[in-house]
């Protein structure tokens, strides 16, 4: 049996094929297969034009696309207030095994406050893209949202 690796995409995605084929999950995913045999992939993505999950499999590799909520799209790069009760769901189903690899990309967002809470029993390994949440933004986070 394939250990299992979860890609999660930690900002809301627009729902095109661009994004979601070539977006960080998906690129992650088709790398790890190119190299190893070893694990089986699967791509999560949030997605705020969505009103049902969507799911298939292209190339060996599981996509999962679940509706989610934004407040505001603009301040996704830096403070997201992203929530997406089916993902959450989904993840309390997978964390149950505790071999499931969780991959996290990008850290601007609520959610993954969220995701790490259900999956904390798991391996997760974070990847950052290079970007920096302002100051005055990680002060309120330290304040209203680490402290939950």
């Amino acid at each position: 049996m394939k250990k299992k690796v979860i890609h999660i995409l930690c900002h809301t995605a627009p729902f095109t094929k661009e994004h979601i084929d070539y977006g960080w999950p998906a690129v992650t995913a088709r790398n790890i297969a190119k190299y190893s045999s070893e694990y089986e992939q699967e791509c999560f993505n949030t997605v705020t034009t969505i009103k049902n999950e969507k799911e298939w499999v292209q190339d060996g590799i599981k996509y999962h696309l679940f509706p989610a909520w934004t407040l505001n799209k603009g301040l996704e790069s830096f403070l997201g207030v992203i929530f997406s009760p089916s993902l959450i769901r989904h993840l309390n189903e997978i964390a149950k095994d505790r071999k499931t690899i969780i991959h996290i990309q990008g850290e601007r967002s609520i959610l993954i406050w969220q995701i790490i809470q259900q999956v904390k029993n798991n391996s997760i390994y974070m990847q950052l893209h290079g970007y920096r949440t302002p100051d005055f933004l990680l002060l309120f986070e330290k304040l209203f949202i680490t402290p939950f």
